[in-house]
């Protein structure tokens, strides 16, 4: 038993240390234009998603409250834009789910099409030439599925009443 202990051991090091270089290259990755992004938004009076849709025109400033589901992949990879819900709109699993057998609870596969729709903004990081970042916001500041996020930004002009895009300035990750 001493043997293995001892012969695993350099290999776990090994891992650990593998696992602490790959964490510190990707957030040295992330580009200082999505990064300036991740700040706290001060106290503004937040809209809901579903308000916001009827209420928003194409180069209105937002702010609203939300958590990162409503699509099974609420990340888009290699682009900084996420999906995020309204919680008083829709529901995502993992609170319906006590017991944890969902496997993608941020899907909130439970809600109708309707109230998805309705509940759900997508969210971007432009750069300067107003082309989306080509950088994944998973992971970035700890963002993940299911996190809350306080959201500013003004509304693109690709958006409509039937799909709110939001041109994000500031993100704050709630938890």
């Amino acid at each position: 038993m001493m043997k293995t202990t001892l012969l695993l051991l350099p290999f776990i090091v090994m891992m650990a240390a593998c696992q602490k270089e790959t964490e510190s290259v990707t957030m040295a990755e992330t580009p200082p234009e999505l990064s300036a992004v991740f700040q706290s938004v001060a106290d503004a009076e937040t809209g809901s998603i579903p308000e916001l849709r009827t209420q928003v025109q194409p180069g209105d400033e937002v702010v609203f409250v939300a958590k990162i589901m409503g699509s099974e992949t609420p990340f888009v990879n290699g682009r900084a834009l996420m999906v995020v819900g309204d919680e008083q709109a829709i529901t995502s699993c993992d609170l319906m789910d006590e017991e944890g057998h969902c496997e993608t609870p941020w899907d909130a596969c439970c809600e109708t099409r309707e109230g998805l729709l309705s509940g759900t903004a997508t969210v971007q990081v432009m750069d300067a030439g107003g082309n989306v970042l080509a950088n994944d916001l998973r992971g970035v500041n700890g963002l993940k599925e299911l996190s809350r996020v306080k959201v500013k930004g003004v509304v693109a002009p690709l958006s409509t009443e039937q799909a709110l895009v939001v041109n994000a300035s500031k993100i704050e990750v709630l938890e």
